[in-house]
């Protein structure tokens, strides 16, 4: 059964969609379409580019976090010097202090330097898991080029670093900008896989399965009619298990372990198929029965709604800095998503076990899992 993640995708979703798309254009949709295939062309030579530049980071990651594993940890130079400079400084200030009796500011410059002892231990402790990350292929397929380069400046002892007044570690990220530490930590947790979320819905599709080989043969031996998939109540787990998750993480691995993340699912499924443009607020086209297709349908490649803009939609869904980008709606489709492949699993062993669902008044054992989930769809008008 094939079900598109993107179905029932909001209104304020596809409208902002169309409207970014259409924004500067005044010569119509031809005019829209020749430059976005312009554009189009350019991003495939350029989908090459940024993979072998990631390629190129995670190398260069790899070799650094060896060093760093052959010096035991250390921090190196660059830390060293600039804490020296620091600490010194607090120091003075110190001696000053004492020598004068002021006992409050003494006071609070032995609590600069406890605080700062914190700071610099926290900086290691980021450092190294950064290095652990590295070394242990943890980062996840969400972390581009631009995060890789930042972790390995974090590795790499020759990258200038610099400690702010109130004592807090930046790092030298390029251009001549500087990130907290602190900040670089965060970035850290929001790229790394989420093995735990990932593990747990893999699980839920190894118990449902099992559920569904032991409900079919108790359908089987003793014309048993319970059990079956909850989808309501399993997509409303679902959603919870993900509240809890790295999102990006899920978006982005394999955690269905079918070569197929999310993020590229939905790429690949961007179909509002039986949805009309006056429900999606947008105008129709001339000589369209105001239905939108989908690419596989003649009529529907030439809707609004496919093609170029798939891009822009799928953006809005995955892309945390779109302006249009929904938590919750992401979320929530995630989980239909991935409750339907968990459901997939049930249906397959109870299927394959011979199980039957009563199809009938009379308790007669019709259709199978899967029939009963296309007939369904099929009344629904779901494609």
């Amino acid at each position: 059964m094939k079900k598109s993640p993107l179905k029932g995708a909001d209104q304020t979703l596809v409208q902002g969609a169309y409207r970014a798309a259409m924004a500067g254009h005044g010569r119509g949709q031809d005019a829209m379409s020749e430059g976005m295939d312009a554009i189009t062309e350019q991003a495939m030579k350029g989908v090459a580019a940024i993979q072998a530049n990631r390629k190129e980071k995670r190398k260069e990651g790899d070799d650094l976090a060896k060093r760093i594993d052959a010096m035991n940890g250390s921090m190196g130079t660059n830390f060293f010097d600039a804490s020296q400079e620091y600490v010194k400084g607090l120091h003075d200030q110190y001696d000053k202090d004492a020598k004068w009796g002021r006992k409050n500011k003494t006071a609070e410059g032995m609590g600069s330097l406890n605080a700062f002892s914190l700071e610099t231990a926290s900086a290691k402790e980021t450092r190294e898991a950064i290095k652990d990350a590295q070394l242990d292929s943890d980062w996840s397929n969400s972390a581009s080029s631009k995060e890789l380069s930042i972790f390995n400046a974090v590795m790499n002892e020759e990258t200038p670093t610099r400690v702010t007044k109130d004592g807090k570690w930046e790092i030298d990220i390029g251009d001549g900008k500087y990130m907290l530490m602190s900040d670089v930590e965060n970035m850290m947790q929001e790229h790394k896989k989420d093995y735990a979320t990932m593990t747990d819905i893999r699980q839920q599709a190894i118990d449902v399965a099992e559920k569904g080989k032991a409900d079919a043969k108790r359908n089987k031996e003793e014309g048993y009619t319970g059990g079956g998939y909850d989808v309501t109540k399993a997509t409303a787990k679902m959603d919870n298990t993900l509240r809890n998750a790295n999102l990006k993480s899920l978006m982005h691995d394999d955690v269905l372990e079918n070569n197929k993340p999310w993020a590229i699912a939905v790429e690949e499924n961007p179909e509002i198929t039986g949805m009309t443009y006056e429900e999606l607020g947008l105008p129709t086209p001339k000589g369209d029965d105001g239905i939108i297709g989908n690419e596989d349908d003649p009529q529907g490649a030439q809707t609004v709604l496919s093609g170029e803009h798939r891009g822009l939609i799928v953006d809005a869904l995955i892309n945390p800095d779109n302006d249009l980008y929904d938590e919750e709606r992401t979320r929530g489709m995630m989980a239909s998503y991935f409750t339907g492949f968990v459901n997939t699993q049930y249906n397959n062993e109870y299927d394959a076990g011979g199980g039957k669902y009563t199809s009938d008044s009379k308790g007669q054992f019709g259709e199978t899992a899967q029939e009963q989930a296309d007939n369904f769809m099929k009344e629904k008008g779901i494609k």
